[in-house]
Protein backbone atom coordinates (compact mmCIF):
# COMPACT_ATOMS: atom_id res chain seq x y z
CA UNK A 1 0.00 0.00 0.00
CA UNK A 2 1.28 3.73 -0.42
CA UNK A 3 2.13 5.55 2.82
CA UNK A 4 4.48 7.99 4.32
CA UNK A 5 7.02 7.83 7.16
CA UNK A 6 8.54 10.37 9.11
CA UNK A 7 12.16 9.46 9.08
CA UNK A 8 12.58 12.73 10.88
CA UNK A 9 14.58 16.28 10.59
CA UNK A 10 10.96 17.73 8.59
CA UNK A 11 11.56 14.84 6.28
CA UNK A 12 7.94 12.97 4.83
CA UNK A 13 8.95 9.84 2.16
CA UNK A 14 6.40 8.51 0.59
CA UNK A 15 6.74 4.79 0.26
CA UNK A 16 5.28 1.58 -0.63
CA UNK A 17 4.84 -0.34 2.74
CA UNK A 18 2.89 -4.32 3.21
CA UNK A 19 -0.69 -4.51 3.55
CA UNK A 20 -1.82 -4.79 7.04
CA UNK A 21 -3.09 -7.43 9.10
CA UNK A 22 -6.43 -7.79 10.21
CA UNK A 23 -6.84 -10.25 13.77
CA UNK A 24 -9.39 -10.84 14.97
CA UNK A 25 -11.74 -7.83 15.98
CA UNK A 26 -10.01 -5.37 14.17
CA UNK A 27 -11.70 -3.63 10.85
CA UNK A 28 -9.61 -2.52 8.03
CA UNK A 29 -10.08 1.13 6.47
CA UNK A 30 -9.54 2.31 3.07
CA UNK A 31 -9.08 6.23 3.63
CA UNK A 32 -11.14 8.88 1.76
CA UNK A 33 -9.58 11.29 3.63
CA UNK A 34 -7.46 12.27 6.26
CA UNK A 35 -5.73 15.96 7.67
CA UNK A 36 -2.46 17.17 9.22
CA UNK A 37 -2.92 17.96 12.67
CA UNK A 38 -0.39 19.82 15.24
CA UNK A 39 0.95 16.91 17.00
CA UNK A 40 1.58 15.42 13.07
CA UNK A 41 3.88 18.48 12.88
CA UNK A 42 5.69 17.52 15.85
CA UNK A 43 6.70 14.43 14.74
CA UNK A 44 7.97 15.35 11.28
CA UNK A 45 10.09 18.07 13.34
CA UNK A 46 11.64 15.49 15.19
CA UNK A 47 15.44 14.78 14.76
CA UNK A 48 15.96 11.03 13.61
CA UNK A 49 17.22 9.80 16.97
CA UNK A 50 14.06 11.39 18.41
CA UNK A 51 11.98 9.68 16.09
CA UNK A 52 14.22 6.10 16.96
CA UNK A 53 11.52 3.39 16.30
CA UNK A 54 8.82 5.31 15.70
CA UNK A 55 10.33 6.66 12.37
CA UNK A 56 8.80 3.01 11.27
CA UNK A 57 5.47 4.11 12.33
CA UNK A 58 3.21 5.62 9.81
CA UNK A 59 2.06 8.85 11.28
CA UNK A 60 -1.52 10.24 11.54
CA UNK A 61 -4.70 9.63 13.68
CA UNK A 62 -7.62 11.50 11.73
CA UNK A 63 -8.79 8.42 9.55
CA UNK A 64 -12.34 8.74 7.81
CA UNK A 65 -13.08 5.97 4.86
CA UNK A 66 -14.42 2.89 3.68
CA UNK A 67 -14.37 -0.86 5.68
CA UNK A 68 -13.18 -3.24 3.41
CA UNK A 69 -12.21 -6.01 5.59
CA UNK A 70 -13.63 -7.02 9.09
CA UNK A 71 -12.80 -9.42 11.64
CA UNK A 72 -15.43 -7.73 14.09
CA UNK A 73 -16.75 -10.46 16.01
CA UNK A 74 -20.31 -7.82 17.34
CA UNK A 75 -21.43 -7.13 13.53
CA UNK A 76 -21.18 -3.20 15.03
CA UNK A 77 -19.50 -2.09 11.94
CA UNK A 78 -19.94 -3.77 8.64
CA UNK A 79 -17.68 -4.21 5.18
CA UNK A 80 -19.05 -0.75 3.27
CA UNK A 81 -19.35 1.20 6.12
CA UNK A 82 -17.90 4.43 6.54
CA UNK A 83 -16.34 5.38 9.70
CA UNK A 84 -14.03 7.39 11.49
CA UNK A 85 -11.33 6.91 13.64
CA UNK A 86 -13.14 8.19 16.87
CA UNK A 87 -10.42 7.86 19.08
CA UNK A 88 -6.59 8.18 18.91
CA UNK A 89 -5.67 6.60 22.42
CA UNK A 90 -6.91 2.98 21.37
CA UNK A 91 -7.70 1.47 25.04
CA UNK A 92 -7.19 -1.96 25.93
CA UNK A 93 -11.02 -2.10 25.84
CA UNK A 94 -11.07 -4.10 29.13
CA UNK A 95 -9.95 -1.86 32.09
CA UNK A 96 -12.51 0.37 33.95
CA UNK A 97 -11.28 3.75 32.29
CA UNK A 98 -12.30 1.96 29.11
CA UNK A 99 -15.16 1.01 30.19
CA UNK A 100 -16.41 4.56 30.92
CA UNK A 101 -14.71 5.80 28.15
CA UNK A 102 -11.86 7.41 28.92
CA UNK A 103 -8.98 5.51 27.04
CA UNK A 104 -6.71 8.05 27.02
CA UNK A 105 -6.10 7.14 30.68
CA UNK A 106 -5.97 3.27 29.82
CA UNK A 107 -2.56 1.57 30.89
CA UNK A 108 -2.18 -0.29 27.84
CA UNK A 109 -3.34 2.40 25.79
CA UNK A 110 -1.83 2.28 22.13
CA UNK A 111 -2.08 5.37 19.84
CA UNK A 112 -2.59 5.77 16.16
CA UNK A 113 0.44 7.27 14.57
CA UNK A 114 2.49 6.82 17.00
CA UNK A 115 2.28 2.50 18.66
CA UNK A 116 -0.26 2.03 15.80
CA UNK A 117 0.01 3.06 11.80
CA UNK A 118 -2.28 5.34 11.22
CA UNK A 119 -3.61 8.12 8.49
CA UNK A 120 -0.77 8.77 6.65
CA UNK A 121 -1.12 5.68 4.72
CA UNK A 122 -4.05 4.38 2.00
CA UNK A 123 -5.22 1.70 4.68
CA UNK A 124 -5.54 1.64 8.38
CA UNK A 125 -6.57 -1.17 11.38
CA UNK A 126 -7.81 -0.62 14.20
CA UNK A 127 -9.95 -2.21 16.72
CA UNK A 128 -13.61 -2.53 16.12
CA UNK A 129 -14.47 0.56 19.14
CA UNK A 130 -12.09 2.81 17.77
CA UNK A 131 -14.36 3.41 15.06
CA UNK A 132 -17.88 5.18 14.51
CA UNK A 133 -19.81 4.66 11.75
CA UNK A 134 -20.17 8.27 9.75
CA UNK A 135 -24.35 9.26 9.23
CA UNK A 136 -25.02 10.43 5.85
CA UNK A 137 -25.65 13.82 7.02
CA UNK A 138 -21.86 14.98 7.82
CA UNK A 139 -19.08 15.14 5.22
CA UNK A 140 -16.11 13.00 4.62
CA UNK A 141 -14.25 16.67 5.03
CA UNK A 142 -16.41 17.46 8.58
CA UNK A 143 -15.54 13.87 9.46
CA UNK A 144 -11.74 14.96 9.92
CA UNK A 145 -11.81 17.71 11.81
CA UNK A 146 -14.37 15.84 13.99
CA UNK A 147 -11.91 12.81 14.70
CA UNK A 148 -9.33 15.21 16.74
CA UNK A 149 -10.01 19.25 16.59
CA UNK A 150 -13.54 19.66 17.06
CA UNK A 151 -13.85 16.82 19.46
CA UNK A 152 -10.12 17.83 21.45
CA UNK A 153 -12.36 21.93 21.53
CA UNK A 154 -15.28 19.97 22.80
CA UNK A 155 -14.28 18.28 25.51
CA UNK A 156 -12.12 21.40 26.68
CA UNK A 157 -15.17 22.90 26.44
CA UNK A 158 -16.99 20.88 29.29
CA UNK A 159 -14.04 21.36 31.82
CA UNK A 160 -14.06 25.78 31.34
CA UNK A 161 -16.65 25.84 33.94
CA UNK A 162 -18.47 28.96 31.85
CA UNK A 163 -21.99 29.32 32.46
CA UNK A 164 -24.27 29.87 29.84
CA UNK A 165 -24.43 33.44 28.19
CA UNK A 166 -20.71 34.04 29.82
CA UNK A 167 -17.91 35.25 28.53
CA UNK A 168 -14.71 32.85 26.97
CA UNK A 169 -11.21 33.61 25.84
CA UNK A 170 -9.65 31.10 23.32
CA UNK A 171 -5.88 31.67 22.69
CA UNK A 172 -4.57 30.26 19.56
CA UNK A 173 -6.70 30.35 16.24
CA UNK A 174 -5.35 27.24 14.77
CA UNK A 175 -8.35 24.21 13.90
CA UNK A 176 -8.81 23.32 17.53
CA UNK A 177 -9.00 26.96 18.47
CA UNK A 178 -11.11 28.01 15.69
CA UNK A 179 -13.14 24.86 16.59
CA UNK A 180 -14.25 25.99 19.91
CA UNK A 181 -15.37 29.45 18.68
CA UNK A 182 -17.97 27.86 17.01
CA UNK A 183 -18.58 25.58 19.61
CA UNK A 184 -18.64 28.27 22.23
CA UNK A 185 -20.78 30.27 20.53
CA UNK A 186 -23.37 27.55 20.03
CA UNK A 187 -23.36 27.52 23.57
CA UNK A 188 -24.47 30.65 23.98
CA UNK A 189 -20.93 32.03 25.37
CA UNK A 190 -19.71 35.58 24.22
CA UNK A 191 -16.19 34.81 22.93
CA UNK A 192 -12.66 36.94 22.49
CA UNK A 193 -10.14 35.08 19.86
CA UNK A 194 -6.73 36.13 20.26
CA UNK A 195 -4.18 35.17 17.60
CA UNK A 196 -0.93 37.24 16.23
CA UNK A 197 -2.03 36.64 12.83
CA UNK A 198 -4.69 38.74 11.05
CA UNK A 199 -6.37 36.46 9.09
CA UNK A 200 -6.81 34.09 11.63
CA UNK A 201 -8.32 36.39 13.77
CA UNK A 202 -10.60 37.51 10.61
CA UNK A 203 -11.50 33.89 10.46
CA UNK A 204 -12.63 33.79 13.90
CA UNK A 205 -14.79 36.87 13.75
CA UNK A 206 -16.75 34.89 10.99
CA UNK A 207 -16.96 32.05 12.69
CA UNK A 208 -18.83 34.25 15.83
CA UNK A 209 -16.14 35.64 17.38
CA UNK A 210 -17.44 38.95 19.61
CA UNK A 211 -13.84 40.98 19.76
CA UNK A 212 -10.56 39.34 18.38
CA UNK A 213 -7.05 40.84 19.68
CA UNK A 214 -3.26 40.44 18.75
CA UNK A 215 -1.34 39.50 21.91
CA UNK A 216 1.87 41.20 23.23
CA UNK A 217 0.26 45.06 23.87
CA UNK A 218 0.98 45.77 26.92
CA UNK A 219 -3.06 46.36 26.99
CA UNK A 220 -4.28 43.92 25.77
CA UNK A 221 -4.83 41.64 28.95
CA UNK A 222 -6.40 44.46 30.77
CA UNK A 223 -8.66 45.22 27.76
CA UNK A 224 -10.08 41.71 27.78
CA UNK A 225 -10.48 41.81 31.32
CA UNK A 226 -12.16 44.80 31.07
CA UNK A 227 -14.97 42.95 28.79
CA UNK A 228 -16.13 41.45 32.04
CA UNK A 229 -17.60 43.71 34.73
CA UNK A 230 -15.95 40.81 37.48
CA UNK A 231 -13.17 42.04 36.14
CA UNK A 232 -11.94 39.18 34.32
CA UNK A 233 -12.69 36.06 31.63
CA UNK A 234 -14.27 33.01 34.01
CA UNK A 235 -12.55 30.87 31.61
CA UNK A 236 -9.54 30.71 28.80
CA UNK A 237 -9.12 27.71 26.32
CA UNK A 238 -5.31 27.98 25.69
CA UNK A 239 -5.10 26.25 22.90
CA UNK A 240 -1.31 27.49 21.47
CA UNK A 241 0.95 25.82 23.60
CA UNK A 242 2.59 28.72 23.56
CA UNK A 243 4.40 29.80 27.36
CA UNK A 244 3.71 33.38 27.11
CA UNK A 245 0.06 32.44 26.04
CA UNK A 246 -0.65 30.12 28.72
CA UNK A 247 0.76 32.60 31.37
CA UNK A 248 -1.22 35.38 29.55
CA UNK A 249 -4.53 32.94 30.20
CA UNK A 250 -3.82 33.17 33.87
CA UNK A 251 -3.70 36.99 34.08
CA UNK A 252 -6.94 37.92 32.28
CA UNK A 253 -8.92 35.72 34.65
CA UNK A 254 -11.38 36.31 37.03
CA UNK A 255 -11.54 35.47 40.41
CA UNK A 256 -12.28 31.63 40.86
CA UNK A 257 -11.95 31.14 36.93
CA UNK A 258 -10.44 28.18 35.29
CA UNK A 259 -7.69 27.73 32.32
CA UNK A 260 -8.06 24.90 30.40
CA UNK A 261 -4.58 23.76 28.68
CA UNK A 262 -5.31 22.31 25.36
CA UNK A 263 -2.21 23.15 23.56
CA UNK A 264 0.94 21.10 23.15
CA UNK A 265 4.22 23.23 24.26
CA UNK A 266 7.52 23.52 25.33
CA UNK A 267 6.75 24.16 29.49
CA UNK A 268 4.75 26.06 31.87
CA UNK A 269 5.48 29.54 33.49
CA UNK A 270 3.50 29.02 36.58
CA UNK A 271 2.99 32.09 39.09
CA UNK A 272 1.56 30.57 41.67
CA UNK A 273 1.80 33.58 44.20
CA UNK A 274 -0.31 35.50 41.94
CA UNK A 275 -3.21 32.05 41.79
CA UNK A 276 -4.13 32.19 45.56
CA UNK A 277 -5.76 34.44 45.85
CA UNK A 278 -8.27 34.61 43.28
CA UNK A 279 -8.30 30.98 43.81
CA UNK A 280 -7.23 30.02 40.11
CA UNK A 281 -7.53 26.46 38.32
CA UNK A 282 -5.54 25.43 35.76
CA UNK A 283 -6.61 22.02 34.09
CA UNK A 284 -5.57 20.21 31.31
CA UNK A 285 -7.41 19.05 28.45
CA UNK A 286 -6.21 15.67 26.19
CA UNK A 287 -8.67 13.88 23.76
CA UNK A 288 -12.14 13.35 24.04
CA UNK A 289 -14.59 11.24 26.08
CA UNK A 290 -16.05 8.00 23.59
CA UNK A 291 -19.44 9.79 24.91
CA UNK A 292 -18.04 13.47 23.98
CA UNK A 293 -16.94 12.27 20.70
CA UNK A 294 -20.68 11.06 20.05
CA UNK A 295 -21.97 14.73 21.35
CA UNK A 296 -20.18 16.39 18.94
CA UNK A 297 -21.15 14.19 15.91
CA UNK A 298 -24.64 14.51 17.29
CA UNK A 299 -24.41 18.60 16.68
CA UNK A 300 -22.46 18.08 13.06
CA UNK A 301 -25.03 15.85 12.01
CA UNK A 302 -28.19 17.70 12.77
CA UNK A 303 -26.39 21.25 11.77
CA UNK A 304 -26.49 22.92 14.72
CA UNK A 305 -23.05 24.23 13.93
CA UNK A 306 -21.17 24.97 10.51
CA UNK A 307 -17.39 23.98 10.17
CA UNK A 308 -17.16 24.45 6.72
CA UNK A 309 -15.29 27.78 7.02
CA UNK A 310 -12.60 25.81 9.06
CA UNK A 311 -11.62 23.90 6.56
CA UNK A 312 -8.42 24.37 4.29
CA UNK A 313 -6.68 23.35 1.40
CA UNK A 314 -7.01 20.09 -0.04
CA UNK A 315 -3.84 18.03 -1.27
CA UNK A 316 -2.91 14.13 -2.71
CA UNK A 317 -0.43 12.25 -0.51
CA UNK A 318 1.60 12.35 -3.43
CA UNK A 319 2.51 15.98 -2.27
CA UNK A 320 2.50 15.74 0.94
CA UNK A 321 5.75 17.69 1.78
CA UNK A 322 3.74 20.58 0.31
CA UNK A 323 1.26 20.05 2.28
CA UNK A 324 3.18 19.69 6.00
CA UNK A 325 4.65 22.89 5.01
CA UNK A 326 1.73 24.61 4.29
CA UNK A 327 0.07 23.54 7.76
CA UNK A 328 4.08 24.08 9.46
CA UNK A 329 4.05 28.31 7.85
CA UNK A 330 0.54 28.74 9.58
CA UNK A 331 -1.93 29.16 7.04
CA UNK A 332 -5.27 29.16 7.33
CA UNK A 333 -7.60 26.28 7.79
CA UNK A 334 -7.59 22.65 8.22
CA UNK A 335 -4.74 20.88 5.76
CA UNK A 336 -6.71 17.88 4.20
CA UNK A 337 -5.70 14.86 2.15
CA UNK A 338 -8.00 13.49 -0.43
CA UNK A 339 -7.60 9.83 -1.10
CA UNK A 340 -9.92 9.00 -3.38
Amino acid sequence: MKGVLFPGDSRAVLTDLPKPEVAEGDVEIRLTASGICGTDLHYWRESPSARGGRAGVVPGHEVVGHVVSSASTTGHVRVGDRVVASTLHVGCGQCSYCHRGATTYCRLKRILGRDLNGSYGELVVVPERAVTVIPSGVSDREAVLLACNLSTAYSALQKANAANGKLLAVLGLGPVGLSAVVLARYLGWKVVAVDPQPSRRELAQSLGADWTLAPGAPEYIQEIRELDPNGGVPAVLECSGASQAQADGLRMLAPGGTEVLVGSGPGFQLDSDYMLAPELTITASGCCKTYEFDDALALLNRRAIAVEGILGPTFRIEDVGLALEHAANGNDGKVLFDWT
